[in-house]
């Protein structure tokens, strides 16, 4: 214990012999001045010290409170990151297309369901059917309904380019694998990452890029042009094609283990020709997009729709927006014609079926007779099937139904009679 802190204490001076009483009183005041000046430097020593631990309690508070500034800071930033971040995923949800695929057809409802099976797996999807039937919306209605539905979906044609840059497209390439490769870059395998990979028309893939995919379906990693680093491929496959690919291997084409590598799920598309009571739900469809509204609302006549639903589509649901398109072009009263279809449609005095409502024509031979009757015979059946589609569509409002059908309420009433069409008990 240093001297200033040690306990004071008074000590009684002798009194030796009776001394004067004054000079004991002296000594007194003497020593209680040594006392009163050692007692103030321990009262400054203490002094100190508790203002040194008051400057350190100090210091230590404002160290809190700059912490807890810094704390409070970063929780507004993260909090002002979780909005943005909220914010970006609302708008990226509000720019994804709805994907919803058109048609009550049997056919296009056991598609649907086998793509909602599938969609839940990470499978390998092979997709088939001809030019126009909507082989890209297929894939896109898998992905949206797979647990992937948050992440990219990358849509490529491999016949859209040539063989020397497909492959840097598809697994990237490193800087200086070739002349012209001044940077890194990323192919759309990785760019695909956590998503889904359509490659569309499989069929014109070159051989030598078969062997590096049939890689990635079955080792799940590819390598760059040009490195030797392997990279994962967290990445679903959909492939899709209008060729036949065991034709294909046959003539030496298509590499067999990769399209086995393919084909584990198949999905083949039916042709429009094949699905034609989903020919009115499409032509609504379509018609109600924004590149179809330039001259308003518009509507097909029964005489035009019928020959939408005999036409034999070889383009597919493609060819069909090309001809609704172009007809609401030419179309200024809110009513596309038969005459507003296209060359494809226009009457043929050899061909009674090209204008469906017309009478048919006065003709003394009995075979010509009996053909013409058959025919109406089914142009017939066919009208009655339209309207009844229209009715069961709009729930059975006339006024809806003739709206639909591009007809007034008086003509369907007139059909509905014509045709002894009822209401089904239940609906």
């Amino acid at each position: 214990m240093s001297e200033a802190h040690k306990p004071l204490k008074f000590v009684q001076p002798p009194n030796e012999g009776g001394g004067d009483a004054s000079h004991n009183e002296a000594a007194i005041n003497e020593q209680m001045a040594q006392h009163l000046q050692l007692l103030n430097s321990q009262l400054v020593l203490y002094a100190r010290d508790f203002r040194r631990l008051v400057d350190d309690q100090q210091r230590k508070d404002d160290e809190l409170r700059a912490v807890k500034h810094q704390l409070d800071q970063a929780n507004e930033q993260l909090k002002d990151m979780e909005r943005q971040s909220a914010k970006l995923q609302r708008k990226r949800d509000q720019s994804k297309p709805d994907i919803s695929v058109i048609g009550q057809s049997k056919s296009l409802t056991h598609i649907l369901k086998l793509c909602q099976r599938v969609a839940v797996s990470q499978t390998t999807v092979l997709i088939t059917g001809e030019t126009g039937t909507g082989k890209e919306l297929t894939a896109r209605f898998i992905h949206q309904h797979s647990n992937r539905h948050d992440k990219p979906f990358i849509a490529i044609n491999c016949g859209a380019l040539p063989e020397s840059l497909m492959e840097s497209e598809l697994f990237g390439h490193a800087k200086g694998a070739f002349t012209g490769a001044d940077s890194d870059k990323t192919g759309l395998v990785e760019l695909a990452a956590g998503g889904t990979l359509m490659l569309d028309e499989i069929g014109e893939l070159p051989l030598t890029l078969q062997v590096k995919l049939l890689r990635v379906l079955e080792e799940r990693t590819f390598r760059k042009v040009g490195s030797g680093v392997e990279v994962d491929a967290d990445v679903r496959v959909i492939a899709a094609t209008n060729r036949d690919l065991k034709q294909e291997v046959a003539e030496g084409r298509f590499r067999a283990d990769l399209m086995y590598r393919l084909n584990v799920f198949p999905i083949e598309l039916p042709p429009l020709r094949q699905r034609r009571d989903d020919i009115p739900l499409l032509v609504e469809h379509f018609l109600s997009e924004r590149p179809m509204q330039y001259n308003g609302e518009v509507t097909v006549s029964m005489p035009a729709l019928l020959a939408l639903k005999q036409h034999d589509w070889p383009g597919n649901i493609r060819e069909l927006r090309n001809v609704l398109e172009r007809a609401a072009l030419l179309c200024d009263a809110g009513v596309i014609e038969m005459d507003m279809l296209g060359p494809d449609f226009a009457p043929d005095s050899n061909n009674p079926t090209s204008d469906p409502l017309a009478p048919p024509a006065t003709n003394h031979d009995p075979e010509a007779r009996m053909s013409t009757t058959g025919t109406k015979s089914v142009l017939a059946q066919q009208e009655r099937s339209m309207i009844e589609a229209a009715l069961e569509q709009s729930n059975w409002n006339k006024a809806a139904a003739a709206r639909l059908l591009g007809i007034s309420w008086d003509n369907l009433r007139y059909r509905i009679k014509k045709y002894k069409i009822k209401k089904p008990t239940g609906q």
